[in-house]
């Protein structure tokens, strides 16, 4: 009985500390995003490396996924990529690890994948960008209620880094409809058919 008594009062610490823990990633967050400054950035960033260490539960995780989306795209606005791509990496690997789509319905696509494929593209890792372009085409089509208007941007995406490669073959499969010739190219046909 007295076993019991002291186990079931941890239980109720844990329970509580674990929603503290939440409320107060989600308010570092949200303060963040009110007044968006170098300052607060600063806070934030103290405030994370504390949240990181007590992070355990799902809800916890995704909090923290939230705090990093939000510090990627300040990170992206204010030129600095590669930490940028490093919160937005982190994000979608704890979204995965912790398989955060089974608590959430968030668009990690566009808010997560898209604009790691696009700072990918900022800095010429084209191989990253495209293998990311491919993941959020393959979470699109197989989840169909997720972002169905973005992938013909998706698809004009991957063929644009396809024909930086001069991969015209495969820069056509993935977008047929897509003119990738070169401008002296489309001159000389508009040249012939002038009368």
């Amino acid at each position: 009985m007295k076993y019991s008594l002291i186990f079931l009062l941890l239980l109720c610490f844990s329970t509580t500390f674990s929603q503290d823990l939440e409320e107060a990633i989600y308010v570092a967050t949200e303060n963040f995003n009110a007044n968006r400054t170098a300052e607060s950035f600063s806070t934030l960033l103290k405030k994370e490396a504390d949240f990181k260490v007590k992070i355990k539960t799902i809800d916890e995780q995704l909090a923290y996924f939230f705090l990093l989306i939000n510090k990627g795209h300040y990170l992206d606005n204010i030129n600095k990529q590669p930490q940028a791509i490093l919160a937005y990496q982190t994000a979608w690997n704890i979204y995965n690890k912790h398989q955060l789509s089974t608590i959430t319905d968030y668009d990690v696509i566009d808010y997560c994948l898209k604009p790691l494929g696009i700072l990918y593209n900022k800095v010429g890792d084209y191989t990253n960008a495209e293998n990311t372009i491919k993941q959020y085409i393959f979470i699109a089509e197989k989840n169909k209620k997720i972002c169905f208007s973005s992938l013909p941007a998706s698809f004009y995406m991957a063929a644009s880094i396809y024909f930086l490669f001069r991969k015209k073959g495969r820069a056509a499969r993935w977008c047929p409809t897509c003119n990738f010739r070169s401008a002296r190219a489309r001159a000389r046909t508009h040249a012939r058919v002038r009368p």
